[in-house]
């Protein structure tokens, strides 16, 4: 019964031949079975034993003439016969018998013979269930299992189960595209988890299988990348047939947030100091980057002048203004998984001395040709101080000094935009030169200790100093220029020096002939608290002709009385933190358009002199000054 006789048709056909010796008698024929039916494996089912049993037949032969012949016939259909092993049978027979009419009769016995072939087993299983990536997997454990069914149709056959490895371990992304092979530790680990096995079992059953692999470092998977391999089972029965089926084993990744290092990591750093920070290293993904994980950062609350590079993953930059900032760092996943962390960074001004050195000794220099005309000194020595002709102490104009209305304080100890002042007078010699004093806003005032300057140029300048209550002061001073379309325009150093002290000359509008308003924002985090104030650069009060809103910041100038063409106008700013910021702008009233035609030209405003001008009128005085002091000593 070779192949497939689960639904087997058995057919066979012969010959009954049969004769009487009395010439004039007839023959009739019939069958019956013996029940001897026999399987040499077991016994037969009743129900398979008359299923087989009936499938012999003879046509019906009654009284037929002598000698004659008839034939036979097997027949059943949809018979299941794969429960013979190889060489196992079913006998069974008929007995034949032919009655004459003198009623002598004949036997003869007709047997069958069904002989069984082997077949296969089979292999029945189900792919497990896939093992998922734990939150935390970088030592989970791994533990499946199932069930393999079995089938040998050889009833009487044994069968044994076993398996190997596939060696087809493969790490894939989501979608499929294989990763890179896995650390051969790794790989062994994982293949090492299954198990299944069994020797000479009853043909037919089920056998269970496990898998469990204690602990496997899975963190590396990304959100859908898998892990897959598979064995291959294997059935053998006791007559050496076999089949085999594949059994495959899926391990599914998860995303891993990112995480960060906690560490203290507050700084503290001066203003105006270059400043650079990789922070990338801080955070870290278990998601392996080479199956498509990557971190995006952003950074929030910088202090302004410091920038943060998503290409180079570095802030930079040269902090402008003190304060203290906490900064938040923010990665993010490619599934967007996010973890921030915060630090302090206090950016404070340099604390240093401006104290000015003490002067060289003085080396007189050879007067100047033709300058002066040597002569004797017939007078008695000179008076200490400014002495005039008559022995006065009057200015003596053109002779080196700077009256009231340009420099305020001239050379006797006056300040000058960013400037010490040319020295002490004449009694003090040169003395200390130009240096980082208080600005035109205080003229005549000795230099501020703990003060530094920020920035430094032709027509801006920003200067910090820390006030004895432990709060600071930056004050920037900036020569407003119109173009010559009439534009009031700002240059980059301008606006450093806006940036310096967060705030920002918005615009400078001419509304009517004779009237200018001036917007001033603050772009300080305390902006919404500040208190603004104003006054002339030499502190006086505001005449009744400039106001200022003290919460908005808007000044405005109406219609300047005759001849005032120009003023030094400041601006302070004090937030709830205490920090005091001005801004002092020198403002050439006539360039912008806002005179008022002159009818008896006023005085200027003491102490006012645009900053260039400043600047060129201290060194020329020092220059005027010391040739003709050297001169006079020549000639006594």
């Amino acid at each position: 019964m070779a192949g497939d006789s689960s639904a087997q048709d058995l057919r066979g056909t012969g010959l009954v031949s049969f004769g009487d010796l009395d010439d004039n008698d007839t023959v009739s024929l019939s069958v019956v079975g013996n029940n001897d039916m026999v399987w040499s494996g077991g016994a037969l089912s009743p129900e398979l034993a008359a299923q087989l049993l009936g499938g012999f037949s003879i046509p019906a032969t009654v009284n037929a003439a002598a000698p004659g012949s008839t034939s036979w016939s097997y027949a059943v259909d949809n018979v299941d016969l794969d429960f013979l092993a190889a060489g196992e049978t079913i006998t069974f027979s008929y007995t034949v018998t032919a009655t004459d009419s003198q009623g002598a009769t004949a036997e003869q016995v007709v047997s069958f013979t069904l002989i069984g072939s082997n077949d296969a087993p089979t292999l029945s299983v189900v792919d497990a269930a896939p093992l998922v990536e734990a939150i935390d997997g970088d030592r989970q454990a791994l533990v499946s299992g199932g069930v393999i069914g079995y089938v040998d149709a050889d009833v009487n056959n044994t069968v044994s189960i076993g398996f190997e490895s596939n060696n087809d371990i493969v790490w894939s992304k989501q979608g499929g595209a294989p990763v890179a092979p896995l650390p051969e530790a790794l790989r062994n680990l994982l293949v090492s988890g299954f198990d299944t096995g069994v020797v000479d079992a009853a043909s037919s059953g089920q056998l269970a299988w496990t898998y469990r692999v204690p602990e496997a470092n899975l963190d590396f998977l990304n959100q859908g990348d898998t892990i897959t391999f598979s064995y291959t089972l294997t059935i053998v029965d006791s007559d050496g047939a076999a089949s085999t089926e594949v059994i495959t084993m899926t391990i599914v990744g998860t995303n891993d947030a990112p995480v960060v290092d906690v560490a203290n990591m507050d700084q503290k750093w001066l203003m105006g100091k270059p400043y650079q920070l990789d922070f990338s290293p801080l955070f870290s993904d278990a998601d392996a980057a080479i199956s498509g994980e990557k971190l995006t950062f952003s950074v929030s609350n910088l202090p302004r002048g410091l920038v943060y590079n998503p290409l180079t993953g570095v802030i930079s930059g040269t902090p402008l203004v003190s304060g203290v900032f906490k900064v938040t760092l923010l990665a993010t996943d490619m599934s967007g998984a996010r973890v921030a962390r915060d630090y302090q960074l206090e950016i404070v001004a340099p604390s240093v001395s401006n104290a000015v050195p003490a002067p060289a000794p003085f080396v007189p220099p050879a007067p100047p040709a033709n300058d002066v005309t040597v002569v004797g000194n017939t007078f008695t020595p000179l008076p200490s101080g400014l002495v005039t002709a008559t022995g006065g102490s009057a200015v003596i104009e053109g002779a080196g000094f700077i009256g009231t209305s340009s420099l305020g304080g001239g050379l006797g100890g006056g300040s000058g935009l960013g400037g010490a002042g040319i020295g002490g007078g004449l009694g003090g010699g040169v003395g200390s030169g130009l240096g980082g004093g208080a600005g035109a806003a205080e003229v005549g005032t000795p230099p501020v200790a703990n003060e530094v300057v920020l920035v430094a140029r032709d027509n801006a300048l920003v200067v910090q100093s820390e006030n004895p209550n432990g709060s600071t002061t930056l004050r920037a001073s900036v020569d407003v220029n119109v173009s010559a379309a009439g534009d009031v325009v700002f240059d980059g150093a301008q606006r450093d020096a806006f940036n310096a002290v967060s705030l920002n000359v918005l615009g400078i509008e001419r509304t009517s002939p004779g009237q200018l308003n001036i917007r001033i924002a603050d772009t300080s985090p305390a902006a919404s608290s500040a208190v603004y104030t104003a006054t002339l650069g030499s502190g006086e009060a505001l005449p009744s002709w400039i106001t200022i809103d003290p919460a908005q910041g808007l000044v405005s100038i109406d219609n300047p009385p005759a001849g005032q063409k120009a003023l030094v106008l400041r601006v302070q700013a004090v937030g709830a933190d205490g920090q005091v910021r001005v801004l002092e702008m020198t403002l050439d009233l006539e360039e912008m358009g806002v005179t008022t035609p002159e009818a008896e030209a006023a005085e200027p405003l003491a102490g006012f002199v645009p900053l260039r001008e400043q600047l060129a009128s201290e060194l020329a005085a020092n220059d005027q000054y010391g040739e003709r002091v050297l001169a006079f000593l020549q000639s006594s």
